[in-house]
């Protein structure tokens, strides 16, 4: 009979070919099923399905980091941070808290919420217009996201240019490297929801859109008080959990800042790190992505901020009628309202569970508080995110612009009339 050893060392090269064999299975039969294919043919549909198999089946976690980095890019932008300075969205660590839980949602549901047809939509050569699918239209959070960001953007002059950002900092430490049909399918989505978002003179190709946001970062990223304000608020938020014990969240406070671009760092006014530290957080994101690749298997269910279907494919119908119970709960008004997967130290939005259980979880640090109302625990609404004064506004106006952007109209209890329904 073999040995506990010899059974050891057989066990570590199976394990090995085990892993390498399953993790590139998605990457390989969705490479299978567009080769030959123009990457810059693929429709939305298809490229919000490709985009997938990276945010959300492959390097979920990593992409939304890199989507953060972006976004806080943005913040060494002045125009940009002195609005935000100005808003007072920054004047206490809980307003702060649901800015971010706010961003995470409302990205996350124009990401990977089905999205069909290209806008503004036509009429094909049988009258019909070139917009989603009756099934496709029955989930409509991505046109309500980008409806609601419409909404509260208007009242703020920023920069439509400051949306398009690629994700450089995600192919950089994943553990692998992004194909150019991902790399474009991303391009694709992400110009689809400029175009509705009315962003005037994207680049047509991902080489352009490169060249200029490099050109763009250069003339407008300077230093700005307003940038340290909302770049020290902003990592406060994002590394709140991090312990203070033993200096560990100085530490994570540099490590953060030795991540940043040095472009951006300046802009940002934050201190210079050591090279010995940036080198450090250089090697350990590589380490990181090669242990996931050689050790770890590949993931068994799609990671997102909002819920969605168990099917890899983007454009699967998503019925509300089918899944209203998985979405919804249903607050002290009859309102249906969702939740999202995953949630802040500040604990926005997390339905009220077992007591103690929620108790637990605060006694150890891992959230500020329990779940109550004070936390908008019921739930939240698209057309009601943003700021707590701006939640009741607009609505209508939300959902026009919901119709038009999908060319359907919203209907079921994604709408206001529905809201309350069974």
């Amino acid at each position: 009979m073999p040995s506990t050893l010899t059974l050891s060392l057989l066990a570590v090269p199976f394990y090995l070919l085990l892993v390498r064999s399953l993790r590139w299975r998605r990457y390989n039969a969705i490479h299978r099923e567009f080769a030959g294919r123009d990457p810059e043919s693929l429709t939305t549909e298809e490229a919000q399905r490709v985009m997938h198999g990276v945010t959300m089946w492959d390097m979920p976690g990593l992409s939304m980091w890199s989507l953060s980095f972006a976004l806080f890019k943005t913040y060494a932008i002045p125009s940009i941070s002195k609005i935000l300075a100005a808003t007072k969205e920054l004047s206490s660590a809980e307003l702060v808290s649901k800015r971010i839980a706010d961003t995470e949602i409302l990205v996350a549901s124009m990401m990977d919420c089905p999205m069909a047809g290209s806008y503004p939509f036509t009429e094909t050569a049988t009258g019909a217009k070139n917009a989603q699918s009756e099934e496709g239209g029955k989930d409509p959070r991505a046109s309500i996201a980008i409806a609601r960001l419409n909404f509260l953007h208007s009242h703020y002059p920023i920069a439509s240019r400051t949306f398009c950002y690629s994700w450089r900092w995600a192919a950089r430490y994943g553990w692998r490297s992004w194909s150019m049909l991902e790399r474009t399918a991303t391009f694709i989505l992400w110009k689809e929801i400029g175009h509705r978002m009315g962003i005037k003179d994207i680049p047509e190709t991902l080489d352009e859109l490169e060249a200029w946001s490099l050109a763009y970062e250069q003339e407008i990223m300077v230093p700005a008080d307003s940038n340290a304000l909302v770049a020290r608020y902003t990592v406060a938020e994002l590394l709140h959990r991090v312990p203070t014990f033993l200096g560990l969240k100085a530490a994570a406070e540099n490590i953060a800042v030795s991540a940043l671009e040095e472009r951006v760092r300046i802009a940002m006014k934050q201190p210079d790190q050591p090279e010995w530290l940036k080198q450090l957080t250089h090697h350990l994101l590589i380490m990181t992505g090669l242990f996931q690749r050689y050790l770890c298997l590949p993931r068994r269910t799609p990671e997102s901020r909002v819920p969605v279907p168990q099917s890899p494919s983007a454009s699967s119908p998503f019925p509300a009628s089918q899944f209203s119970h998985k979405l919804f709960s249903v607050d002290k008004d009859g309102v249906h309202r969702m939740h999202p997967n995953l949630f802040r130290a500040k604990p926005w939005y997390k339905p009220e569970g077992a007591w103690w259980m929620d108790k637990f979880m605060t006694l150890v640090g891992w959230y500020d508080d329990v779940p109550s109302p004070e936390w908008a625990s019921s739930g939240y609404r698209l057309e009601e995110i943003g700021p707590v004064e701006k939640a009741s506004l607009g609505h209508e106006q939300i959902m026009r612009d919901a119709e038009r952007l999908q060319g359907c109209p919203v209907t079921g209890i994604w709408s206001l009339d529905g809201r309350q329904g069974a």
